[in-house]
């Protein structure tokens, strides 16, 4: 029996169960280092869509530009910085 000492044999700890355990970390760990492989030819572009609301008034703008330029400079992605109109309604 495999599994903590004292417990009955439970399809959890079953040989079967560790099998499937065992593929699906190697498929989780394989798509994580896929998404994050240096590998400049996945994505031509990559653009930033910051949107806030142009009555907001939260006074988070040079956080808001921090942010962007973190994008920015450091992923050397686009940022575009979107202010919608709260007067505005849909349709």
């Amino acid at each position: 029996m495999s599994g903590p000492p004292g417990l009955r044999q439970t399809y959890a700890f079953s040989e079967d169960k560790k099998m499937r355990r065992a593929e699906l970390e190697a498929d989780i760990q394989s798509a994580v280092n896929a998404a994050f492989a240096p590998d400049p030819s996945r994505f031509s572009r990559v653009v930033v869509l910051t949107i806030k609301f142009d009555n907001y008034d939260l006074d988070v703008g040079a956080l808001e530009k921090e942010l962007g330029d973190t994008f920015s400079i450091m992923y050397e992605f686009d940022v575009n910085y979107v202010p919608l109109d709260s007067t505005k309604k849909p349709g």
